[in-house]
């Protein structure tokens, strides 16, 4: 790796990451005890400076070294010191950074030494990653180097190959180092021993405004002597260029107290700026998706759930958040997850298939399923993200179609029926050819007028008694007395009139073939009215017709009858084979709307 890939590689990673990722040669250069731990405590990183003074070497990583590497710790009276009670636990567990905290540590060997611990929190977005804690020994020699950069050559050129920048200053303020990586963010060489302050050649503040040098974290980190954290300002190149940075201005005193200069640390804020707003507006996509979109761990617990999620499930995402993810998926269905996580733990992206889950009320609904593996900033697979896109209106149209299908099928048999219907009462029983024919015909163009109504998608409305004298006309006798329909006005919308067409067709068709409306003697009556619930409850009554028997078995045109208007209006149909002729009662739901429009 190239050394603008280090810088690249270096201001991408977070404070803990960046000092995790360290080589160990560097650790080693720092002229005092210092160590790493992760959130959790485990310290994951130290020098030989710190196992000297602690007397031992921690076993990095592991769960028993916590918070500090010495074999006991004592308060600065002798009273033993709990390890949830030292200066790095308190600082994991309250985020805040401990300074200047005095603690005896006792060695394996039995002796002991007073140390003065600091502790520094590493955050991201305010969440604890880490803290690296630094060790002074109370009893060390004055004559020890007190300012790490000035120590020697070795020093110096560790932190000039570091991709971070660091820079120097005396107790006045007077820059005394900087390493490559500075001078490089400045976009210009300092000048050591005579530029105060900072490396840059103009700062201004967050809001753009200019800050004077004076004025910068550094000279405030010196003149407050404490160290200054949690700010961001630009940094003004010669040619113009404006660079968001982090400024980390710490000050360096002797053992005596002595105010002796101060390191700063300065880190580009680019690319995790970039970041930032790449991961906002990604979020921002997530969050306003009409898909559900949700991300679970390995072990299938939920982890992240949209609005769109909640929308399709009716859950909220405090109700499922750290619940298994199995709570929405159906009983005989349980078995697609294990397969799914398997091989999301090896990495394979799932591509969309077709499903079925549980919403909160207990209702199916048919869903697109999308499953893809989450990746950690190493490259490890740590769970699993899942697009869901709600298909019941597409399923729902499915069925409609293949229903349309074989009711077209149907429909070409029955229309031969019918016209061979319509025929026979046309010129079997009028011996005038002439007036026999102008029935026939008028009959053929009342039912293609029936058949256009259906294939009209697109209608306004149709009233209900339209729909059954349409279905009806073709066995309408020349003075109406075999067919009676009549009901208050009533709208139905397209949806509602061409499913109940289909039925009224069917019923018509049956009678016409085997019920009144095959006889001259036979009769329909169709009403209609509201009863004591408000819903619509049509009546059709034959009369007349040959002695009926009931049938063995459902055909199509029953069950479309008594299937489509169930599912479809929610309707309740009711069929009555009386020896007298049919009686069907179909109640409709509140649907429709009253009036003549």
């Amino acid at each position: 790796m190239n050394s603008a890939e280090t810088c690249l590689t270096a201001r991408a990673l977070s404070g803990f990451e960046a000092l995790l990722a360290l080589d160990q040669s560097v650790w080693e250069a720092f002229p005092c005890p210092a160590y790493l731990c992760s959130s959790d405590g485990r310290i994951v990183r130290s020098n030989q400076r710190a196992a000297a003074l602690w007397g031992r070497s921690p076993r990095l990583g592991e769960a028993q070294e916590r918070y500090c590497g010495a074999a006991r710790l004592f308060r600065s009276d002798g009273t033993p010191l709990l390890p949830n009670a030292a200066p790095m636990e308190v600082a994991l567990r309250t985020g805040n950074s401990q300074d200047e905290r005095e603690i005896v540590i006792g060695r394996p060997d039995g002796s002991r030494t007073t140390v003065l611990t600091n502790v520094e929190v590493l955050k991201t977005d305010d969440r604890v990653e880490g803290a690296i804690g630094f060790l002074q020994e109370v009893r060390c020699s004055e004559s020890h180097p007190d300012f790490p950069l000035e120590a020697d050559s070795r020093v110096r050129e560790i932190f000039d190959a570091l991709p971070v920048a660091i820079y120097a200053t005396d107790a006045d303020g007077t820059l005394t180092f900087f390493n490559r990586a500075a001078a490089e963010l400045a976009g210009r060489k300092p000048h050591a021993g005579k530029d105060k302050w900072c490396v840059s050649w103009r700062l201004r503040h967050a809001d753009g405004s200019l800050m004077p040098h004076e004025e910068c974290p550094m000279a405030q980190s010196i003149k407050e002597q404490r160290p200054i954290r949690g700010m961001e300002a630009y940094l003004e190149r010669p040619d113009g260029t404006m660079i968001p940075f982090a400024p980390y201005p710490t000050p360096m005193f002797s053992l005596s107290g002595k105010l002796m200069g101060a390191v700063n640390m300065l880190i580009d804020l680019r690319d995790s700026r970039r970041a930032n707003e790449a991961a906002q507006h990604l979020a921002a996509i997530v969050e306003s998706s009409d898909d559900a979109i949700v991300s679970k761990d390995l072990k299938g617990i939920i982890r992240t759930w949209n609005k769109g999620a909640e929308r399709l499930f009716g859950y909220r995402a405090q109700e499922v958040i750290g619940k298994p993810i199995t709570i929405i998926i159906p009983g005989d269905r349980q078995d697609e997850e294990p397969h799914i996580l398997e091989r999301i733990g090896r990495g394979e992206p799932i591509e969309h298939y077709e499903t079925r889950r549980v919403r909160k009320d207990g209702s199916i609904v048919d869903i697109s399923l999308t499953v893809s593996p989450v990746r950690d900033a190493h490259g490890r697979v740590v769970g699993a993200s899942k697009i869901a896109r709600d298909i019941s209106e597409r399923k729902q149209a499915e069925m409609q179609r293949d229903l349309l299908v074989a009711e077209l099928s149907h429909r070409v048999k029955n229309a031969l029926a019918t016209v061979t219907s319509i025929a026979r009462q046309s010129f079997a029983s009028n011996p005038d050819p002439v007036d026999a024919q102008r029935s026939f015909l008028a009959r053929i163009h009342a039912l293609s007028k029936t058949h256009s109504r259906l294939a009209e998608s697109r209608w306004s409305g149709v009233s209900l008694e339209t729909l059954f004298l349409d279905e009806l006309a073709p066995y309408r006798q020349d003075n109406g007395s075999n067919v009676r329909v009549w009901g208050q006005p009533i709208m139905l919308a397209p949806k509602h009139a061409v499913i109940l067409a289909m039925a009224a067709h069917e019923l018509a068709t049956n009678a016409a073939k085997h019920g009144a409306l095959s006889t001259r003697a036979g009769s329909v009556e169709v009403i209609w009215e509201p009863d004591e619930q408000g819903r619509i409850q049509i009546r059709w009554i034959e009369k007349g017709g040959p002695k009926l028997v009931p049938p063995t078995r459902s055909g199509f045109g029953r069950l479309l009858v008594e299937r489509v208007l169930a599912s479809d209006l929610g309707s309740s149909v009711q069929m009555d084979f009386a020896e007298n002729g049919l009686r069907c009662i179909i109640t409709l739901p509140t649907l429709m709307s009253d009036g003549g429009a």
